[in-house]
């Protein structure tokens, strides 16, 4: 079986959700790709609208948030939404490729493939199958649009929710958000430290901010460098934002309470190595976290999808919430010192979140492509 994975460039979390269902699917047996919508565009759109979209997440998360809240409200409306219109154009090159390679099912993990391939699927009726992977905790505006073959949730609890949007229930799998496998291979946080070199003795605060270091990253660090004393150490992921590295190191030096860490392949170590994470609640961050089980501090960098990511954490235990940075720093220093808080809500993370959610997608794609399950189901098109 030939499996087409679609993601695009604006996130890391859409990718690394891509990668997770890539790589079950190889140690599945199973022949895939993974491409990003953005290479059946051809414009030199692409590059500016990630770079925009980044710096956006980056230095203007208001802005984010403040689309993200038009977006509900257009969705609400039932009218063919303009990000519909604007992804159908990919269409045909996305079915053209899929069927000279002969690709017998499509997943998705970006709202943008999912608009592309209903498009796709209401002017060819293709035969293979086509899937969407939904990676934050609600139903985000738009995908209402989406017409697919069967949708993967990031659990159970939220069928509900996406039944009273309009979805169909029998379309609807609660696997989980897919993460890589190194996230549920649980390394003793000992031997994780000695790994990283982490100096002994110390309690360790991990913060982290997404691939691209957006959020409130300094006023972190000068919260820990104010509040805690020297029993503690922050390591600060940055990801891919260079800049903030540097203004972090020259700050506060390369072996001091607060030490910045560029892009990383390493998180899953990090985390075992870390006492306490604080984070934006970021769909794939969060469950990550969760799969490694480490105590989480919610911090918001904008509302929209993160709000509703944290707010389902922290309903069922997975995590607590922070209004501000002193705040986020208050707690982890609790946390840091309750053991019976840090046993609770590892607790509730491995009673709700599935590590092994990319191997059951793929399971599940195999099983209803065998089956036949998903053929023509969905909601019919509105509009061409």
């Amino acid at each position: 079986m030939k499996i087409l994975v679609l993601t695009c460039g604006t996130g890391e979390g859409h990718n690394s959700a891509a990668m997770a269902v890539h790589y079950a699917a190889l140690r599945a047996g199973l022949d895939s790709t993974v491409k990003s919508i953005l290479d059946f565009t051809k414009s030199p759109f692409n590059s500016v609208f990630q770079k925009c979209y980044n710096g956006i997440i980056k230095k203007a998360p208001y802005v984010f948030s403040a689309a993200y809240k038009a977006g509900e409200f257009y969705s609400s409306t039932k009218l063919v939404s303009p990000v519909y219109m604007a992804n159908k154009g990919a269409r045909g090159k996305i079915h053209e490729y899929v069927t000279e390679n002969g690709f017998d099912a499509v997943i998705c993990s970006h709202l943008f493939a999912m608009e592309s391939l209903t498009a796709l699927k209401r002017k060819y009726n293709p035969s293979y199958r086509c899937y969407g992977v939904f990676t934050d905790y609600t139903c985000v505006p738009f995908s209402v649009d989406t017409s697919l073959d069967a949708y993967f949730l990031p659990s159970e609890l939220l069928a509900d929710e996406y039944v009273s949007k309009g979805f169909i229930r029998e379309d609807l799998y609660g696997s989980g958000i897919p993460v890589d496998e190194k996230f549920n291979n649980h390394i003793p946080k000992d031997e994780a430290r000695k790994m990283l070199g982490f100096p002994e003795g110390k309690r360790v605060i991990l913060v982290m901010s997404g691939g691209i270091g957006s959020g409130k990253l300094l006023e972190l660090s000068e919260e820990i460098a104010m509040q805690t004393g020297e029993c503690y150490v922050a390591y600060v992921l940055v990801g891919k934002n260079d800049e903030l590295k540097n203004k972090l190191a020259e700050k506060y030096g390369e072996d001091g309470k607060i030490r910045a860490v560029g892009f990383t392949k390493q998180v899953n170590v990090f985390m075992n190595a870390s006492d306490v994470l604080i984070t934006k609640p970021g769909g794939l961050t969060s469950t990550e976290t969760a799969v490694a089980g480490i105590p989480m501090i919610g911090l918001l960098s904008y509302a929209a999808n993160e709000e509703k990511n944290l707010a389902f954490f922290e309903k069922t235990g997975m995590a607590v919430r922070a209004s501000d940075a002193r705040d986020a720093v208050a707690k982890a220093a609790l946390i840091c010192e309750n053991k019976q808080i840090q046993k609770d809500m590892v607790a509730a993370q491995y009673r709700t979140i599935n590590p092994h959610a990319a191997d059951d997608i793929v399971k599940t794609v195999v099983d209803t492509f065998k089956c036949g399950v998903g053929i023509q189901k969905g909601k019919e098109a509105s509009a061409e």
